[in-house]
């Protein structure tokens, strides 16, 4: 109705155009879908903020951990659809045009529910790569397009210790460190598999996983 739409703004009326056209126009299921949209006792808006600022500690998370964690946010920020409940068949009107009106309804909250999922999983998807220490996004935005949730929860890593090929290394800062070890970590992520080499040293945080280490240039 142009009634709500004149006067709604923002992500209301953002919400309200996703409906279909049949709520649309009536405005009692109009006002009583928004009712329960803008009245969400879970806050999603207040979700969406939080779900933006979790933070993967590289030191005590592993990626798998930091993935569930963003998954059950995401569950609460992007909600499932609430889709309209609509008549079922009438039997004492026309069959196949009841069917039809069914059937179209039925694959509209279908639709409406795969957008949803899709949202959600794009912003797990974006929000995890974000949060992975530079030499592990650079690879994951190679398949930024092909790579899928399920994927990224299947990761593992292996180490290795080795001696150091050198005892000390400067910083840019011009601070001098001693190098206690190097560290040879095969990563496995989704479909991509690599192997990085890091240096061990006594006073750095660390840009890896449960190790003081920094990655060998």
């Amino acid at each position: 109705m142009d009634f709500l739409k004149l006067r709604l703004k923002d992500s209301a009326l953002d919400f309200y155009l996703t409906l279909p056209d049949r709520v649309r126009d009536n405005l009692d299921a109009s006002l009583d879908v928004l009712q329960r949209h803008l009245t969400n006792p879970e806050m999603k808006e207040i979700h969406m903020v939080e779900l933006e600022n979790l933070k993967f500690d590289h030191v005590t998370q592993m990626p798998e951990d930091f993935l569930v964690k963003l998954q059950l946010k995401a569950k609460k920020a992007y909600p499932d659809a609430v889709n309209p409940v609509f008549p079922p068949v009438d039997p004492d009107l026309d069959a196949a045009a009841e069917n039809n009106r069914v059937a179209a309804a039925t694959a509209e909250n279908e639709a409406r529910t795969r957008f949803h999922r899709r949202e959600r999983e794009r912003q797990v998807r974006r929000l995890f790569i974000k949060a992975m220490p530079n030499w592990i996004r650079i690879k994951l935005m190679e398949q930024l397009d092909t790579i899928t949730v399920e994927e990224l929860s299947v990761t593992t890593t292996a180490s290795k210790l080795e001696d150091p090929e050198f005892s000390s290394v400067r910083l840019e800062s011009g601070e001098q460190l001693q190098v206690l070890g190097r560290a040879k970590i095969h990563f496995t992520i989704a479909t991509l598999s690599f192997t990085q080499d890091f240096l061990t040293l006594p006073t750095m945080n660390s840009v890896g996983f449960g190790k003081s280490i920094l990655p060998k240039t």
